[in-house]
């Protein structure tokens, strides 16, 4: 049921199910306890909503800053990791605030047992469904990449992949202007405010990196391990 629910094979869903079930899903769901964590979770997840938000926003400018091709198709990609991240919050945001308003109606029934329980069941399947579109964006690059095309097409793929590139990429090989010094005077300010825009977005992708649920082995780099 579950890998006809989310489109994950029998093997993935073996493999990742440990790391999905949430051992406080018992204690979130026993009388008023629950209504108490979910106003937490309702604070921690609108904070995350806006910090998204903006790392969302100054992404747009990012990726006009950076050099054509390659880093801005990854940069792109990496506009599209903290789109999906925003839609994720926004679903929590919507999760959890269910959850402690009608919790609280019903406190005085059963403590909020059934609707912390139905929370629960839903935070699953969420992250069931999440890991799912993961898993198919993993596959579809595998794919793509399995038949010889090794450009940046690849990143609409995986955009996981657009994250990797541009950590583990020098500043001199996304920015542009920099590739030719010679032709402004005021090239090095313009290089300056450049990466003004594109350092934000590297951490971001360097969080995205840190927050998948996969992961790209064998990357020597080690500028994707730096917060």
């Amino acid at each position: 049921m579950l890998e006809t629910a989310t489109g994950v094979g029998a093997s993935d869903l073996k493999a990742i199910l440990p790391s999905v079930l949430d051992p406080s899903i018992l204690s979130n769901i026993a009388p008023f306890v629950g209504i108490v964590r979910a106003g937490e979770r309702l604070i921690q997840h609108i904070r995350d909503f806006y910090g998204t938000a903006l790392q969302r926003y100054r992404s747009i400018r990012a990726v006009a800053a950076l050099h054509g091709g390659d880093a801005r198709a990854a940069g792109e990609a990496v506009k599209k990791m903290l789109q999906k991240a925003l839609v994720a919050s926004a679903l929590d945001i919507g999760r959890t605030a269910s959850q402690f308003t009608v919790g609280l109606a019903s406190a005085c029934i059963d403590g909020g047992m059934v609707v912390n329980l139905i929370a629960s069941v839903q935070k699953l399947i969420q992250r069931l469904v999440l890991i799912g579109l993961d898993i198919s964006e993993r596959d579809a690059a595998m794919t793509y990449l399995r038949n010889g095309q090794f450009d940046r097409g690849v990143f609409e793929k995986s955009p996981l992949l657009g994250c990797y590139y541009l950590t583990c990429s020098n500043t001199s090989d996304i920015v542009g202007l920099l590739a030719a010094p010679g032709g402004d005077e005021d090239w090095m300010s313009k290089v300056e405010k450049s990466k003004k825009y594109i350092d934000p977005l590297l951490a971001s992708a360097r969080e995205q990196i840190q927050k998948s649920r996969l992961e790209v082995v064998g990357i020597p780099c080690g500028l994707v391990k730096a917060a």
